[in-house]
């Protein structure tokens, strides 16, 4: 840490004197990140903040055992269970000072994680998968050992009762089981192969882009890797996650009703995919597409397969359809 140190504030110091000035929102964002947290959130917000946090702190923790998503309240009920059970083997596990200073480390993460305006996921708890992983074997040691004790008691009623529990306990076993599988084998591989097939339709309107706009265009999209793309300057665009916490649809959906106010630059176009809809809009995607649809302000100019170029200045672009 002492070694590291010099060169991280090195590098905090120097981004502090050259970065860009945050005059709008997506600035702000890239550029300032406890800005951006001081600037959208308030007081009043704060509760419901950790509150929320902790919910999905530990509904990820438990989707690392139950992986497949369905909309049921069993599996809500099961990943917050295994996520609790996965504490539990952490803090019997508390007086081994081999994981000391990994306990300490996942802590403070913790810590930020509940404080942080955006919900704590599985990109962001890949850092504490391997102390996860060892609280599920820990607690899954004690399970066995209860076990192992109940079935050799001398009373005949304890022996059957463990039995029985050990049938309940077994079959979300199995379902874990059956879920790492089926998402190892089949919904990655199909994951994969989308996301191909996603990049293949985006660099068809990539190359669009590249050959029918200015080369000082200006591109909105979710991601502004675009320029690597086209040579356009890209700039993202994201709902302000302090909506979603609120529980506000219209909040969530306000940056889109009005998309050449988003940024202090002209922005000129908007690139979206449908596969960026449920992204842009978490749980509106269908709603988001009808906004975009309907919008007086932008014109579609290319139209692929499910990717869209839409025109926000008011100039004629001549108007592509994919084959």
């Amino acid at each position: 840490m002492a070694a590291m140190l010099p060169f991280v504030l090195g590098w905090m110091a120097w981004v502090k004197l050259y970065r860009a000035a945050p005059s709008d929102i997506a600035t702000r964002y890239n550029t300032d990140y406890l800005g951006f947290f001081l600037k959208e959130l308030q007081l009043s917000d704060v509760p419901t903040l950790v509150w929320e946090n902790q919910g999905r702190l530990l509904y990820a923790m438990g989707s690392l055992v139950f992986p497949l998503e369905y909309d049921s309240m069993l599996l809500v009920m099961l990943r917050i269970t295994a996520a609790v059970g996965i504490l539990h083997g952490l803090w019997l596990q508390r007086r081994n000072r081999v994981l000391w200073f990994f306990l300490a480390f996942a802590g403070l993460m913790v810590v930020e994680l509940l404080a942080w305006n955006f919900p704590p996921n599985l990109r962001l708890m890949y850092p504490l998968v391997p102390l996860v992983v060892a609280g599920l074997v820990f607690e899954s040691q004690h399970i066995a050992h209860l076990f192992r004790d109940a079935l050799r008691h001398k009373d005949r009623s304890q022996r059957i009762a463990a039995g029985l529990l050990g049938v309940a306990f077994g079959m979300p076993g199995v379902m874990a089981l059956w879920m790492q599988v089926e998402m190892s084998f089949t919904q990655l591989p199909a994951l994969a192969d989308e996301q191909v097939r996603v990049r293949t339709e985006s660099e068809a309107a990539f190359a669009w882009i590249a050959g029918h706009t200015e080369a000082s265009a200006n591109v909105l999209c979710l991601n502004p890797a675009l320029y690597l793309y086209t040579g356009r300057w890209a700039e993202s665009i994201f709902p302000l996650p302090i909506y979603w916490y609120r529980k506000d649809g219209q909040g969530t959906l306000l940056p889109f009703r009005n998309l050449a106010a988003q940024s202090a630059h002209l922005m000129e176009y908007f690139y979206v995919h449908e596969s960026d809809l449920n992204a842009l809009a978490p749980g509106q995607a269908e709603e988001l597409k009808k906004l975009l649809q309907a919008s007086t302000d932008l014109k579609p100019v290319y139209q692929g397969n499910r990717g869209v170029v839409y025109q926000l200045a008011q100039r004629p672009v001549a108007a592509s359809k994919a084959p």
